[in-house]
């Protein structure tokens, strides 16, 4: 991942941070060891680059936050 995807990977991250303190049921839905993949509609490339960190590990309970606008959807993956 390059310096500028980590940049841009930190940004959204505060942002879903905000929302999940805001919001009791993204925070309720992200209780007991889930494991979180940050997409957004408006960075493909940095979505992608999520996405493929994740691909081939194991991981039992997985939810893909993502936002489009200022709207979060929370989706489970796996578990």
């Amino acid at each position: 991942m390059t310096q500028a995807l980590i940049e841009r990977n930190l940004k959204l991250g505060l942002e879903f941070d905000t929302y999940v303190v805001r919001s009791r049921a993204a925070l309720k839905s992200l209780s007991g060891g889930v494991h979180v993949v940050l997409t957004t509609s408006a960075d493909p490339e940095l979505s992608e680059a999520n996405r493929q960190i994740i691909k081939n590990k194991k991981i039992r309970r997985l939810v893909e936050a993502h936002k489009a606008g200022k709207k979060w959807t929370l989706t489970r993956l796996r578990g």
